[in-house]
């Protein structure tokens, strides 16, 4: 008995909490959960009798979940999680095209010259030629040829080259500078300083340059020194002419530690001698590369410097390229 009286009682106070909540607000009905008077017993083991897993229990509105309301501030950055395997290679790209090489004192001469306006013209210059071909393969041993670079994206400006019986493709006609006197140099000078264009030397265009380069796997060339009280080949060596390449090496008559390359002297008729101040004496100098793209001369370091009365022109004998 006095278990039922406390349960009894139980459900009284129940009653009077769900009246007292209903004065708080609008109240709804939401079914009892069936599975909350399964534990409700007698002390004495006896099932509880009352209904009240079949009826319904009305609660005020205010304690119900309402709406979600705005999100937070972000918080701040976790720590960085741990780094990940290595992914697998991926797969081989297409072969590029071939590159040429430029550093940046060839371009500053070359601009210096009057050879290209910038870097970007140079590169375009090398994207738009055509497929290497020999000039002169299976011509005739004095044959002209008229290149007009009808397969080039840019204009190319025609011109002429004369074929020998090995098959090089050479410059027409000679050409030879104005004299340069010196005299005023005080220590060794760049023959650009005194205005010597390589452009107006060789009587080609870049284009054209570029167009035999490309097409060639070697080059020779051979320039005649003019000179009056002006030595190629002092007896001191530190003072010999040095000659600047296209691909930006300068060489001497010996190959030293910058580069193996090096010219060589035929008719070498100026040398320090007695009467050498009053006559005009030459000497050929030759270079005969194994790569096209290192031939022409763009520029000569002159050495031979003593404050006396000195001049010089140079003259090209011949530059071809196969």
């Amino acid at each position: 008995m006095a278990s039922k009286s406390l349960l009894y009682s139980f459900i009284f106070i129940l009653k009077l909490r769900l009246c007292w909540l209903q004065t708080g607000g609008i109240s709804t009905t939401i079914p009892l959960n069936k599975e909350i008077l399964k534990d409700v017993t007698t002390t004495d083991g006896d099932t509880c009798t009352s209904k009240l897993h079949t009826c319904s229990l009305k609660m005020t509105t205010k304690y119900l979940k309402g709406l979600a309301g705005p999100p937070g501030e972000k918080g701040d950055r976790g720590i960085d999680g741990p780094r990940g395997d290595t992914g697998s290679p991926g797969l081989q790209g297409i072969r590029g095209l071939p590159g040429v090489v430029m550093s940046d004192r060839s371009v500053w001469h070359m601009e210096m010259l009057g050879l290209v306006d910038n870097d970007d013209e140079y590169i375009e210059l090398v994207e738009e030629l055509s497929p290497v071909n020999d000039l002169c393969k299976d011509k005739r041993d004095k044959e002209k040829v008229i290149i007009n670079g009808s397969k080039w994206k840019k204009e190319l400006l025609p011109f002429e080259v004369t074929c020998d019986a090995s098959g090089w493709s050479c410059l027409v006609s000679a050409r030879k500078t104005t004299e340069f006197n010196y005299a005023s140099e005080m220590e060794p000078f760049w023959l650009s300083k005194l205005n010597f264009s390589s452009i107006d030397f060789y009587g080609l265009t870049t284009h054209q340059l570029y167009y035999l380069q490309e097409r060639a796997s070697s080059a020779k060339m051979t320039i005649r020194y003019h000179c009056k009280n002006s030595v190629v080949l002092p007896e001191n060596k530190n003072n010999s002419l040095r000659l600047l390449l296209w691909n930006d090496v300068s060489v001497g008559l010996d190959s030293d530690e910058e580069t193996p390359f090096k010219y060589t002297v035929s008719n070498n008729n100026c040398k320090e001698q007695d009467d050498y101040e009053s006559k005009w004496l030459y000497t050929d100098i030759t270079i005969v590369s194994s790569i096209g793209r290192r031939l022409p001369v763009i520029d000569f370091l002159v050495r031979d410097v003593r404050n006396e009365n000195q001049f010089l022109s140079l003259e090209v004998i011949d530059l071809c390229f196969r």
